[in-house]
């Protein structure tokens, strides 16, 4: 004969129990998540190139939803509790900062302006460079989001006492 129903005696008090041990374990949470997301950041400001400082300004470490950080760019931070974005965030004196990405990842040259265009160099495309327009010239890769998760990751976990498991 089959079951039908149960009865979860102490499910009331399971569940107070569960609430309260959340309530106490959330802002510890929140506090080393804090800490790492700091450690980060300080890193990031320490190895961006500074020009006018404006990207050093910019880089920032500030408490999210985990709703709100799908879609975001920059470094993120998640627990069960807590959510930090670590990176260039916002703007700095009125203008945004998205010209971070292209300090992190480079730029290859390409034709500045309305209208321009650049033909491709390579002979299976049409041979040489024919441009209307002006031409920035581009630049290396000047990394420091990367090189700075990579240089205190260890510490980060240590932090956040959690390794990461390898799957």
């Amino acid at each position: 004969m089959p079951i039908t129903g149960f009865r979860l005696h102490g499910a009331p008090e399971l569940n107070r129990w569960l609430t309260t041990a959340i309530a106490r374990i959330a802002p510890e949470e929140r506090r080393r998540l804090r800490r790492a997301a700091n450690l980060l950041r300080d890193e990031m400001r320490s190895r961006v190139r500074v020009r006018s400082g404006a990207t050093k300004k910019a880089i920032k470490a500030r408490s999210k939803t985990r709703r709100d950080l799908f879609g975001t760019a920059n470094l993120q931070l998640v627990a069960m509790h807590a959510a930090f974005e670590i990176g260039p965030l916002g703007k700095v004196e009125g203008d945004d900062v998205f010209w971070a990405r292209f300090l992190e990842y480079g730029v290859q040259p390409h034709a500045l302006g309305k209208g321009s265009r650049i033909q491709s160099p390579h002979k299976a495309r049409g041979g040489t460079f024919s441009q209307s327009g002006r031409q920035h010239p581009g630049h290396r890769a000047l990394p420091f989001v990367i090189p700075s998760v990579e240089a205190k990751e260890d510490e980060v976990f240590r932090m956040l006492d959690v390794w990461p498991q390898v799957i």
